[in-house]
């Protein structure tokens, strides 16, 4: 009996371990200031709100492709100060989180995000009462291409660091503050990107560098 009790154990298959099925989160955002390097003013920001596919093999890192919109606001009036698009990019990310003992899909951070991408525009010169709409009069056409990298992992780092944690009192309250107050926005700089802007011009297209920087994931 007992070696047939010992045999039927034995046949028994082994448990299954459930893992998650990790993928990089499919939506990718970033909020920018900007500044020229060329000739001309065009500091102002954007902001850029879109989707991604093909983000498996967090560890690995992972090609993707994806698009969303853009929105640019320029402090100078010339050519414009408004402008939005469709920003189409194309670019490689990677995640250090890829394993996990629990059933399901699980979306996560990704670490870093490098990529190229492509915006038609359209912008627009706001003035007076008239910044609530866009006659077809003011409506020009332009394109921007660059290349972008995004880090969340800096930001990660850097939260989870908390200097002075450990101290206490008055001292260790203030310290915490300031510490805060200086590590917060250097934290979330984790975003910078390289533009060329091309927009048509009387005596021919306006080709202008830009550099953004901001925070994004």
């Amino acid at each position: 009996m007992l070696l047939l009790v010992c045999l039927v154990m034995a046949a028994q298959p082994e448990p299954v371990v459930p893992v998650i099925e990790r993928h990089i989160l499919p939506f990718q955002a970033d909020l920018s200031v900007q500044a020229s390097l060329t000739e001309g003013s065009r500091a102002g920001g954007s902001a850029y709100v879109g989707g991604a596919l093909g983000l498996l093999k967090p560890s690995e890192g992972t090609p993707f492709f994806g698009g969303g919109l853009e929105i640019g606001y320029a402090l100078s009036g010339d050519p414009y100060q408004l402008s939005y698009g469709l920003q189409l990019r194309a670019g490689y990310a990677w995640s250090s989180e890829d394993t996990g003992t629990e059933v399901g899909r699980r979306d996560v951070l990704p670490d870093a995000i490098v990529y190229g991408r492509v915006t038609p525009f359209l912008g627009a010169e706001l003035s007076g009462n008239e910044r609530t709409a866009m006659t077809k009069s003011q409506v020009l056409p332009g394109v921007r291409a660059g290349l972008g990298v995004t880090c969340p992992w800096w930001t990660r780092q850097l939260l989870l660091a908390r200097p002075f944690a450990t101290e206490h009192g008055f001292l260790g309250e203030t310290l915490k503050v300031l510490s805060a107050l200086v590590f917060g926005p250097v934290a979330l700089l984790n975003h910078a990107e390289f533009v060329i802007e091309v927009t048509p011009h009387v005596v021919g297209p306006w080709v202008t560098a830009i550099v953004r920087l901001g925070s994004g994931f």
